[in-house]
């Protein structure tokens, strides 16, 4: 997946958080979220999930996807992801983001 910074800057904005504010929650600097929004460069594929639960969106809302592959992946897991209830979804972002 790659990010496509035209939508990743308008669930950014819908959220309510600044560049500012967005780059203090993952304690990295505003710059790094200008250069994502710029297409300069790309967040770590492990915040991306962190990044969809605090839009409130999956990731391929503001990601867009590179084969159909990775489609057919995506959906799979999303089937999935929606059959757990809250605490395993933490879970499972947490070991995300831990490892990822």
């Amino acid at each position: 997946m790659k990010l496509n910074k035209e939508k990743f800057k308008l669930y950014r904005l819908r959220s309510g958080y600044t560049q500012e504010e967005l780059a203090a929650k993952f304690g990295i600097s505003k710059q790094a979220v200008q250069r994502w929004e710029s297409g300069a460069s790309n967040p770590r594929k492990s915040l991306l999930p962190t990044l969809a639960n605090l839009f409130n969106c999956l990731q391929s809302d503001f990601c867009d996807i590179e084969s159909e592959e990775e489609e057919e992946t995506l959906r799979a897991i999303i089937t999935k992801a929606k059959s757990l209830n809250l605490t395993e979804r933490n879970q499972v972002l947490q070991y995300l983001t831990k490892n990822y």
